[in-house]
């Protein structure tokens, strides 16, 4: 999940024109990883989730967690 992930952001953040940790940082990386959130709302409980972060990345990624599980 870690490395979908990563590869995700890496994506995610040529096609948008802006760095990588603008979409979420290695630390929020690894409670993604840890804490698994299957919903948005668990996604924002994560520190630095908010609402538009969710809405522009959450569904991508939650459905990448929900298939690594």
């Amino acid at each position: 999940m870690y490395k979908e992930l990563k590869q995700y952001r890496l994506e995610r953040s040529k096609a948008d024109g802006i760095k990588p940790h603008f979409i979420y940082s290695n630390v929020q990386l690894e409670e993604i990883v840890s804490k698994r959130p299957k919903t948005i709302d668990a996604l924002k409980a994560i520190n630095g989730f908010g609402s538009v972060k969710c809405e522009k990345y959450g569904e991508d990624i939650i459905e990448i967690v929900r298939k690594n599980i």
